[in-house]
C-alpha cells in the first residue's frame, strides 16, 4: 500500500513539474513576443535577441505555409512544448540527463542561428528583387 502511494505521489510531482515547465515555456514565448513587438528600433541587442529566439518557429511556419493567426498559435505552442520537454528532462532521474540537456540546448541554439541566417538571407533576396525592378 505504501509503495502505491509513493508511486502515485511521484507521478503527481512529475506531472506538476511538467505543467510548470510548460507554463514557463509559454511565459518565455510571451516575453520574446513582447520584446519583438515593443522594441521596434530602440535597442539592437534586444531586437537581435528576440529575432534569435523567434527565428526557428518563424521559419517553420513559413515552411508549413501557415496563416498569420496560425503562426502566432504555433509560436506559443512551440515554446510551451519546448519548455515542457526541457522541464521533463531537467527533472528526470536519468543518469545522463545533464548531457542530454546540454546536447539538446546546443542543437537548438545552432538551429536557431541557422534559421536566423536563413531568414536574413531571404529578406536580403526579397529586397534585391524589389529594387531590381526599380533600379537599372
Amino acid at each position: 500500500m505504501n509503495s502505491n502511494l509513493a508511486q502515485r505521489r511521484e507521478v503527481m510531482t512529475t506531472t506538476r513539474r511538467l505543467i510548470l515547465s510548460a507554463l514557463a515555456g509559454l511565459v518565455f514565448g510571451a516575453i520574446i513576443a513582447a520584446l519583438g513587438l515593443l522594441n521596434q528600433g530602440y535597442s539592437e541587442g534586444l531586437q537581435w535577441l528576440s529575432n534569435f529566439f523567434a527565428a526557428l518557429p518563424t521559419l517553420l511556419t513559413r515552411a508549413l505555409s501557415l496563416s498569420a493567426m496560425a503562426s502566432y498559435g504555433f509560436f506559443f505552442i512551440y515554446w510551451t512544448c519546448l519548455g515542457g520537454v526541457l522541464g521533463w528532462l531537467g527533472n528526470s532521474t536519468w543518469r545522463h540527463r545533464k548531457r542530454i540537456l546540454a546536447a539538446l540546448g546546443s542543437a537548438l541554439a545552432i538551429l536557431h542561428v541557422i534559421a536566423l541566417l536563413q531568414l536574413d538571407s531571404d529578406i536580403r533576396n526579397s529586397i534585391k528583387e524589389i529594387f531590381r525592378g526599380i533600379l537599372p
